[in-house]
């Protein structure tokens, strides 16, 4: 008797732990107007920039001016929202929950250097290279 129970235990686990797998592959989508494509907002496989975030985040550090921001408690952060392509190429970039005309002078500038960063190598669903929507966000705090 109790090895009857272990072996339909088993069964159930085994089950369970395919449908699981099968659960974890499903990746969010969308169909995006302007891409003319399916794209996604969570894969299996997000796309990674070279050298990781960090290097990601050095590369605007760097480039973006800072002179005309005013600092403001809880008030400075640029959201980026783009999409990295099957190719890893970066498109689409606007500032998120905002209108282009909205944009300061700072959100301009990122927006004109996301499209110079490093390629991305792309992301997955499923073993399948697809176009990704990332959000980054990016806290922009006084040097002292």
């Amino acid at each position: 008797m109790k090895y009857l129970i272990f072996t339909l235990s088993f069964i159930g686990v085994v089950f369970f732990n395919k449908k699981s797998e099968a659960q974890q592959s499903s990746c969010q989508k969308y169909y995006d107007k302007s891409m003319h494509s399916v794209v996604y907002t969570s894969v299996d496989q997000m796309p990674e920039y070279p050298g990781g975030f960090g290097s990601f985040f050095s590369f605007f550090i760097r480039r973006v001016k800072y002179d005309d921001v005013k600092f403001e408690p809880g008030r400075n952060k640029i959201t980026l929202v783009f999409i990295v392509d099957t190719l890893g190429n970066v498109k689409n970039g606007a500032i998120y929950k905002k209108l282009p005309k909205d944009y300061s002078k700072v959100e301009n500038e990122f927006l004109s250097l996301l499209p110079k960063t490093l390629k991305w190598k792309p992301g997955k669903c499923s073993g399948k290279i697809v176009p990704v929507r990332l959000m980054v966000p990016f806290l922009i705090s006084p040097q002292i």
